[in-house]
Order: structure tokens, then sequence, then C-alpha cells
């Protein structure tokens, strides 16, 4: 309960000193049920500083961290360290994961059916990192670098995957890819982990290559996310998110934009519907 919370203001004894502080952690159990997973249980970790003689200008390192396992045996792992270094002035920003998930696969397209679900179980190793320079106006630019690893273990007796990626599905032996790009942020929330006002502008460009043991990829991935924060009564706050996700040239199908999951349309199963070009809205009102 001592613990410093994101949104509480920084003691002036922790600007004051000369040595890194921690304002905030959070360590806590993780628990879920589906009818895919079965029972999940897990932990996580969320750790929060500040450069504290001065050398920051409000933006907050961050580390988080969580473990989970499920019933069906599937497994995830994922890091996300973010760091600001002189004063604000470069933003180091990691994305580190390794799952092992089986998952459900209807196809490609808009007009895929649930009777056409089957399973699979593909390993992934993901890495992705970002250095960015604050430039002058606020924005934030520089280079992107991304890697991902999927082996399928796993398919359906009789399924469109276990047939050697028939009905439109590169990638269904597995795929190893490499992919170099930009990325622009505009970011002007007045605060990043619980913000009541502001938006952000995130855009990015990547070209990706790699191979599979069925065919060669290379594509470009376009990603463009805004998202708006208005105040309404004390602690009362509207949000909106529009999410365009764009994918030119031969992808694998496990790098198409999906939609559903935990971050855009939670309550959809991730992957019900999955395409080469992706445009979502939503909106949130968070109240205490």
């Amino acid at each position: 309960a001592e613990n410093k919370l994101p949104e509480d203001p920084i003691p002036p004894e922790a600007i004051q000193s000369d040595e890194f502080s921690w304002l905030g952690s959070e360590i806590f159990p993780i628990t879920s049920y589906s009818p895919e997973t079965r029972l999940g249980l897990g932990v996580a970790t969320w750790l929060i500083g500040e450069e504290a003689a001065g050398d920051s200008l409000g933006q907050p390192d961050s580390l988080w961290a969580s473990a989970m396992v499920t019933q069906e045996k599937q497994y995830h792992l994922w890091v996300i360290p973010e760091v600001f270094l002189l004063r604000d002035r470069y933003r180091i920003k990691a994305n580190l994961e390794y799952l092992k998930f089986p998952t459900l696969f209807y196809g490609i397209g808009n007009d895929t059916v649930p009777e056409a679900e089957e399973n699979y179980t593909p390993i992934i190793w993901r890495v992705e990192t970002e250095f960015t320079l604050n430039t002058a106006g606020g924005w934030r630019l520089g280079p992107i670098l991304a890697f991902e690893r999927t082996a399928i273990v796993e398919t359906e007796p009789g399924g469109s995957l276990g047939s050697g990626g028939a009905n439109g599905a590169p990638g269904a032996q597995g795929s190893e890819v490499t992919g170099f790009g930009m990325t622009v942020r505009f970011d002007w929330r007045e605060h990043p982990f619980g913000p009541r006002e502001g938006g952000l502008i995130a855009l990015s460009l990547l070209r990706f290559r790699g191979s599979a043991p069925d065919t060669q990829f290379e594509y470009l991935q376009y990603k463009a996310d805004l998202r708006w924060f208005f105040p309404l009564a004390e602690g009362h706050v509207l949000g909106f998110q529009s999410l365009w996700q764009h994918i030119s040239g031969n992808a694998p199908f496990t790098s198409l934009p999906k939609l559903g999951g935990k971050l855009m349309f939670r309550g959809m199963y991730e992957g019900r519907y999955r395409d080469h070009a992706l445009l979502a809205f939503q909106s949130e009102y968070r109240f205490p």
C-alpha cells in the first residue's frame, strides 16, 4: 500500500536524490479461464522508475514481465522494458516474447465460418526493439528491428494447415522473418500509464524478409495507432482508439493482422478473423 502508483506525484526527495529510485512496483497473480485454455495461472510484475537527479523530464522508465501456464500445456513468457536516457532525448523499448499456445485457425479473410475451425500449436520466439530520438516539437523517430521465428509443432489431421498450407495459409510449416524499419511517435498524454487527457500518434513501416520450408517471404508492414482521451467528471475518462494495419507482399499467415484479443476488441477470440488489412475502432469508458 505504500508503493507509489504511476499517477501519484513524484516526491521531492526522489527528485533531489542522486540515485535511481523505483517509484512503484506491483507483483500480482494472473488467473484466467476460457474453453480454449481451461484454467490459466501465472504471475506478473510491473516496475516503474524515474531518473532521480533531474535526468528525466517526466517519462518514467518501466519494466513489465509476466509468465503464465494453462491446463492445456500452454506457456507464455513476456518482458517489455522501456528506458529514457539523457533527459528523455533517447527512448529504448523492447518486446521479448516466447509462447507455446495451442491456437484456433479459421482461414484468411472476412468470410470465414465457424465450421472451418481447426487447432494448431505454434512455438513463437519474438523480439522487437525501438530506438527513438526526441526531436523538436516533441516528435520521436527512429529505427525498429524485429525478429520472429515460428515453429508449427502440431496441426489437426485433415486440416488445411496439416495438408501443407492449402487454402491460402503460407508458413503453415513454420517461418522465420527479420524486419527493419522506422517509427514516428507523438505522445501528448498527460501520463503514459493511466492517461486522463491527451493523445498518442504512433506510425511505423517495416520491411520483412524470411523463409520457410515451402516458400520465401518478403513484405511490408504498415501500422498506425491513434488514441485520444477526454476527462469527464472526477476520475471519469472517455478514451478512443483507431488501429490500421496492412501487409503488402507475401507474409506467413501468423504475421497477418488479427482482430480480437487482449488489446483490440476484447471478448472476440484473437485470430477469429485475420487478413492482409485491418481497420478497427474502439472506445472505453473508465471510472473509479
